[in-house]
């Protein structure tokens, strides 16, 4: 959902983040592989309590990103394995991916912008909110009217969001709609899966 402009000083922010990643790595430290302050990423998850935000996101990114080999560095620093072979690309999933994450971001920006306002902010305020957002983006809603028929994006953002909600408030974990879940094994590119485990098995 969230856009890139790789010029100007978006591109200068970038290769400071890159740089710093690399710095700490180099001393031996974790480095940040998620937006904003470390500390928010390892409270409990409001939708998933037995998880922390942290590991409620990661493999979700992971997922998304590491596609190909050339980004294993970065998955390392995600904590997945060394051997740990690149994800398949498939669009379906790729799709509810980032539905899940916008979803989740949705819920931790909107709470934090409007707790620092007085009143009551109601679950059908922030899913009007979410939908007012997700109707600025004319270039996605036209094509998925194109292609389904329908706002799928939107559709599906709300769905999960509406989903998130109820398990805050049942103190329950949200199912995701990924089958398998993120980040499994199973979704990993089965060639290089193969490769890996012939590799071994000549060890």
């Amino acid at each position: 959902m969230c856009g890139y402009d790789a010029g100007g000083s978006d591109a200068s922010r970038f290769r400071q983040t890159a740089l710093s990643r690399s710095a700490r790595r180099q001393a031996g430290q974790q480095p940040n592989v998620l937006p904003g302050p470390p500390a928010a990423y390892q409270r409990p998850t409001a939708w998933s309590p037995k998880q922390t935000l942290a590991e409620w996101l990661l493999p979700r990114v992971l997922e998304l990103t590491y596609s190909a080999g050339d980004l294993q560095p970065f998955a390392i620093d995600c904590g997945l394995a060394k051997d740990a072979p690149p994800f398949r690309w498939d669009e379906a999933r790729r799709f509810l991916l980032r539905c899940e994450l916008d979803a989740a971001y949705f819920h931790l920006y909107l709470r934090r912008e409007k707790e620092e306002q007085a009143g009551n902010y109601t679950h059908a305020d922030k899913c009007a909110d979410v939908a007012y957002i997700m109707d600025s983006f004319p270039i996605v809603r036209r094509k998925d009217e194109e292609r389904w028929g329908s706002y799928r994006t939107k559709e599906t953002i709300l769905t999960i969001f509406d989903a998130m909600a109820r398990a805050e408030r049942d103190k329950s974990n949200y199912s995701t709609l990924l089958d398998p879940p993120p980040a499994d094994p199973l979704v990993a590119h089965p060639l290089l899966l193969l490769a890996q485990h012939v590799n071994k098995g000549r060890m």
